[in-house]
């Protein structure tokens, strides 16, 4: 990326074009990206999948990811124990006594 930087006749440096310029070509490029993120996100979230790894977290029995081991709350994920059909217990467990 270039700025436009014009030297004029008192020797002072005119910024303002190539300032201009270069703040809406980076809007312009970064700009579908934020799109295209906050897309995949709501996406994932529709489809009942884990927004950190995208896993299909329907009909699990425990509230771990079994793709990239995080637990996780319903809150989370946006959804319910019916929503994701969830088999598990949503409590954590109590330890067994041996």
């Amino acid at each position: 990326m270039y700025l436009l930087i014009v030297k004029n006749r008192q020797g002072g440096f005119l910024y303002g074009i190539g300032s201009i310029l270069a703040i809406l070509t980076l809007a312009w490029s970064l700009g579908p990206l934020f799109v295209f993120l906050y897309c995949r996100r709501l996406r994932r979230m529709l489809k009942g999948q884990y927004l950190a790894c995208g896993y299909d977290l329907r009909g699990l029995s425990q509230m771990r990811c079994p793709e990239c081991g995080r637990p996780f709350t319903f809150e989370e994920v946006h959804a319910t124990a019916e929503g994701l059909q969830f088999a598990g217990r949503t409590s954590p467990q109590a330890p067994a006594n041996s």
